[in-house]
């Protein structure tokens, strides 16, 4: 029969003592971490030991132990506040960045753009009321140069802003890797402790705490798998697996460019994952905040001002050039149609036209050249209050107010002296096989350079690309048009001047075979450069045949004799000097001008800027320029009367002339016999022939340059053919003169100086409609013959009669007159209406319209800017507030509580010293049993 043991109550005792120790550490390793991130509350599980079975007396228990220590977590809180922290990070950072952006804008201030903007408006303002004072002209160019100051330092600091965060990218991307690094250590070490039977509490504290440091930098995902790994995601990447974990790599995004105008700036950063190099898809937190204000808030702020510049600068450049300068008879667009009061093509490139900088004389203040006429200068001043910035709103109706009638009457044009400088472009007669010679001649004028004739081949070019290679062959015919071989560094990034420490080759240029080293030391300037480089060109086989010189700040070589013909230059493969291996190889003489073929116009640009070994300079504007003037040019499809037969001003018979669109069938008209008094009676009546005919509003006649000419409004009809019994100025031949394409929204020849009457570019309008269901637009340009309309109703009967029909531009939409101004009128009720003019010095529409004026887009965007931040920060108190109730409900479940903490270590020691008593008690007894009964 079984005893029970003696000794048991002292196991049973001991047990007891080992569990209350333990439960005691335990409280005494949540006291010490009270006030440790991320720790759970931990607790001991008690279990009874497993009890010992006695036949005689049935279960006996055999004490106590610590199944687990008990670790407190909540894992839906814990996804909650994981999720509520992101969002607070992101709307931490926004609010920060904002509040950034917010101070470099420095509205309202006395030295902010608005400020700028005002003050530029208000020179103009001034010089309307005194157009003759030179130092109000000077105070233009001076508050207008402040103005640019300010929208290019505001530009500048927001791309400035864009490149600090895109390189912060690395130490954000650096940050998630350690993060991710450590979760993956912590997941082994975690499995290792857990298969011994373990619970690592510890180190579970520590992996929740990177999770929680991962939510502030971006949105993250997770799971837990049955092993306990902790799985992790970004953006639907994998970004810790129980195989590793991955990694974000920063690389430039040559997609992105710092400034969003500009192609060629710096790239911004991009993040890619290190294992597929696959985009990484981040939102949330802060760098899900960084990207978001990187790529877009910051590049709509820019674009949004680079579109208000461009705006203003379009619009003052428009008045300016119909306006005359200081003492000039000519139009500031006939002095040089590239005389912009602003230059450049960006907020970046912004500037003033160095010619009016030199001489504000040039500033076209005044609208009829009078010395006491600001009117130009005033409408400049009243763009401050005109919608020139933004889509206009949808408009049912618009008008404008015509300039008196008398002026759209006209006796001719004076094309053949039109002015063309860079990007000019016309409509070329394309037949010349019976022009003069003085109607094939093109002058060049380049800058101070003696002016030069060409004159063109005596035939049909058939096509606009075989003028322009018969016009280029001409140029390089000519010596004193074209530039002896040269060439200009072709790598000037990586132009260096600290040559101190360079190798002999990256200090050696290859000019024509001969090796030219310059010497190992820092030069202070490329012409110092430049003159040890002609030291050592002198010193060689090279003398006399080459020479450097500074291109403009880059380093370039030229030919200064006439024997040779070729130039090649090159550096080695780091192109310290500019050059690199490969070079500039063969260069060969080049045209100073060139024409080219600008969509389907005639352009000339200036290819080269020096002549011999001097750079072409205007002695008057001190830059390079050219002017070239002569081949008669018309705005539409047109037949000049040839030479040769002549035209006959008193008809013995019918005059009869054969006149055939888009080569179709001929149509045949006559005009009455007798004596015609002038070539405009003979227009008269030529144009009252068409009146009566198939051609009615499709053919008209117009004198130019005391010719008989026929033209075509752009109606769909490419080509005009005129033929004739030579009577007319045109024989069986005929003339066929091909309509190129609109370029932009007009289609006109040449800038010309119209001699009685007014550029036929003044009698253009471009009519937008808008279906405001699909969002559709359709561009059509209208155009008013010349005549002699006796007020605005005729001129809004006579186009209502050319484009009012079925399939016209102006179908649907009714053209009249409120006394002073034609208006357009829309008769479909989801359709809006846009009208633009070239000139508004004629039919009284301008070349822009918009929603805002420059100041209020400005100020628009300023208060937009002001309310993001102020919602970014209210959002980031909401979501701060979130948080904060969050981690009070997490702090409920996991958090060490003082008083409980108290509470159970006074439990634990008394058990402990009660356990302490039962042995005492049994030791007292197996004492008196073993020594009594000896």
């Amino acid at each position: 029969m079984s005893t029970i043991s003696s000794f048991l109550g002292l196991q049973i005792a001991r047990s007891a003592l080992a569990a209350d120790q333990l439960a005691m550490d335990v409280t005494g390793h949540n006291v010490a971490n009270a006030n440790t991130t991320s720790y759970s509350r931990q607790s001991p599980v008690f279990v009874q030991n497993t009890p010992l079975n006695y036949p005689s007396s049935g279960e006996v228990g055999t004490g106590v132990n610590i199944s687990t220590i008990k670790r407190y977590r909540d894992s839906f809180i814990d996804a909650q506040l994981r999720s509520a922290t992101s969002l607070q990070s992101y709307y931490n950072t926004s609010s920060t960045l904002l509040q950034q952006v917010q101070t470099m804008l420095a509205e309202p201030s006395n030295s902010g753009l608005q400020t700028s903007l005002q003050n530029f408006f208000g020179a103009f303002q001034s010089l309307a009321n005194n157009p003759s004072d030179l130092s109000t002209r000077q105070l233009v160019i001076s508050d207008s140069q402040n103005l640019i100051f300010s929208y290019q330092s505001i530009y500048n600091g927001i791309i400035d802003l864009r490149k600090q965060l895109s390189n912060s990218l690395s130490t954000l991307a650096t940050n998630v890797n350690t993060i991710a690094q450590n979760i993956y250590t912590l997941n082994k070490q975690i499995a290792i402790v857990s298969a011994s039977g373990q619970q690592p509490n510890d180190l579970m504290d520590q992996r929740d705490n990177l999770v929680n440091q991962l939510a502030q930098l971006v949105d993250v995902s997770y799971t837990t798998d049955q092993s306990g790994n902790l799985l992790v995601s970004i953006g639907g990447h994998s970004l810790v697996s129980t195989a590793g974990y991955d990694s974000l790599s920063v690389i430039p995004d040559t997609t992105n460019p710092s400034d969003p105008n500009d192609p060629t700036s710096l790239p911004m950063s991009k993040l890619i994952w290190s294992s597929d190099g696959m985009n990484a898809n981040i939102s949330g937190g802060q760098i899900g905040a960084t990207l978001d204000m990187r790529d877009v808030n910051l590049v709509s702020y820019l674009n949004q001002l680079n579109s208000q510049a461009l705006s203003l600068m379009s619009a003052v450049n428009y008045l300016n050039s119909q306006g005359y300068p200081l003492n000039s008879s000519y139009l500031v667009s006939d002095i040089s149609p590239t005389l912009n009061f602003f230059t450049g093509n960006s907020i970046t490139t912004m500037g003033i036209d160095s010619r009016i900088i030199n001489n504000p004389g040039l500033i076209g203040a005044s609208s009829t050249g009078g010395s006491g006429d600001g009117q130009i200068a005033q409408a400049i001043a009243n763009l401050q209050n005109e919608n020139i910035y933004g889509s206009p709103v949808n408009q049912k109706s618009v008008s404008g107010s015509v300039l008196p009638v008398q002026y759209l009457g006209s006796t001719g044009y004076n094309l053949s002296s039109a002015n063309v400088d860079v990007g000019s472009s016309g409509i070329y007669n394309l037949d010349f096989s019976n022009a003069t010679a003085a109607q094939r001649t093109l002058t060049v004028q380049l800058g101070g350079l003696p002016s030069q004739s060409i004159i063109i081949d005596q035939t049909n070019f058939g096509s606009l690309a075989n003028l322009i290679n018969d016009i280029n062959s001409k140029i390089m015919a000519n010596s004193a048009l074209i530039s002896p071989p040269h060439a200009i560094e072709d790598s000037p990034a990586t132009l260096n001047l600290a040559l101190s420490s360079a190798t002999a080759a990256q200090r050696t240029l290859t000019i024509n075979g001969v090796n030219i080293t310059v010497d190992q030391s820092n030069y202070n300037s490329v012409n110092d450069l430049i003159s040890d480089i002609n030291t050592q060109i002198a010193a060689s086989s090279l003398s006399g045949h080459v020479q450097a010189y500074n291109d403009g700040g880059l380093l370039g070589f030229k030919v200064i004799d006439s024997t040779t013909s070729n130039l090649s230059v090159s550096g080695d493969t780091s192109g310290y000097l500019g050059f690199s291996s490969t070079g500039v190889q063969n260069a060969t003489a080049t045209p100073l001008i060139q024409a080219y073929q600008d969509g389907n116009l005639l352009a000339f640009k200036l290819v080269d800027n020096f002549q011999g070994s001097t750079p072409i300079q205007d002695s008057t504007f001190q830059g390079s320029s050219f002017i070239t003037s002569g081949l008669q040019a018309l705005a539409f499809p047109t037949v000049i009367g040839t030479a040769s037969p002549s035209l006959n001003i008193v008809t013995t018979s019918n005059a009869t002339l054969n006149f055939s669109l888009n080569a179709g069938s001929p149509v045949t008209l006559s005009i009455p016999t007798g004596t015609y008094s002038s070539v405009d009676s003979l227009v008269s009546a030529w144009n009252a022939a068409f009146s009566s005919s198939s051609l009615n509003g499709r053919v008209y006649a117009e004198n130019i340059n005391g010719n008989l000419a026929f033209y075509t409004p752009n109606l769909g009809i490419s080509s005009l053919t005129v033929t004739g019994d030579g009577t007319q100025g045109f024989d069986s031949t005929g003339v066929t003169n091909s309509a190129q394409a609109d370029s932009g929204l007009y289609n006109f020849a040449m800038y010309g100086i119209t001699a009685n009457g007014v550029d036929p570019r003044a009698r253009t309008l471009t009519v937008i409609t808008t279906n405001t269901l699909t969002g559709q637009s359709i561009a059509s340009n209208i155009y008013l013959p010349s005549g002699v309309y006796s007020n605005s109703t005729s001129i809004a009967s006579e186009l209502n009669n050319l484009y009012g029909g079925q399939g016209e531009p102006l179908y649907g939409i009714t053209v009249g007159t409120d006394g002073e101004s034609l208006t357009f009128t829309s008769n479909n009720p989801n359709q809006s209406l846009r009208v633009l003019g070239e000139y508004a010095s004629a039919l009284g529409f301008k070349n822009y319209d918009g929603s805002f004026t420059v100041a209020n887009a400005y100020i628009g965007m300023t208060s937009n800017i002001g309310t993001q931040g102020q919602q970014a920060t209210t959002n980031y108190n909401n979501q701060s507030n979130v948080v904060t109730l969050l981690q009070n409900q997490q702090q409920s479940v996991e958090g060490v509580s003082m008083d409980e903490e108290m509470t159970n270590l006074i439990q634990y020691q008394t058990a402990y010293a009660a356990s302490a008593r039962v042995i005492n008690a049994i030791n007292s007894m197996l004492d008196k049993l073993i020594n009594a009964t000896g």
